[in-house]
């Protein structure tokens, strides 16, 4: 989920990742696949943090050498 400034009104853009380096563009809130659904306008997004499980397998995916 992105911020796009530019647009008037205001709205909200998203990609969907098939790997973390090639990204689909889903459209924005109510002209794509990204639909609301309990309000009016749209939101700003939250963050979730991986378990360092999910964490270590990233790191591993990525080939990258990293220390939890």
């Amino acid at each position: 989920m992105y911020d796009s400034y530019g647009v008037d009104p205001h709205n909200f853009g998203f990609s969907e990742p098939s790997d973390f380096i090639n990204f689909k563009n889903l459209g924005h809130f109510n002209e794509g696949l990204m639909k609301s659904t309990n309000f009016t306008s749209p939101k700003h997004g939250a963050i979730i943090h991986p378990t360092k499980e999910e964490a270590e397998r990233l790191v591993l995916h990525r080939g990258l050498k990293m220390k939890f």
